[in-house]
């Protein structure tokens, strides 16, 4: 029994942690900073695509949004360059 707890405690942390792996380890656009998009404006796409954002930064060529959909708490990263969705993940 203690192994079994042991191992799906590993895979939570593993699966959070995730998101943030992919937005440190990725690589999101080649356009130069000057051209990318506002942080206040990839807020707003996070907002009209129903996220509650609770923070931005940015992630090296990325951006990371923490957020809340439907009470749950999800890391997102978008393509500064476009506004894209690079991933959503869960957190718990």
């Amino acid at each position: 029994m203690k192994t079994l707890m042991r191992t799906l405690l590993a895979l939570t942390l593993t699966v959070s942690f995730a998101g943030t792996a992919l937005a440190e380890s990725s690589e999101c656009t080649k356009v130069p900073r000057a051209q990318w998009m506002s942080m206040n404006a990839v807020k707003a796409k996070a907002n009209a695509m129903g996220y509650k954002v609770r923070s931005i930064k940015r992630e090296g060529t990325c951006y990371e949004v923490k957020a809340l959909i439907e009470g749950q708490r999800r890391e997102i990263v978008f393509n500064p360059a476009n506004g894209k969705l690079v991933n959503g993940n869960e957190q718990n």
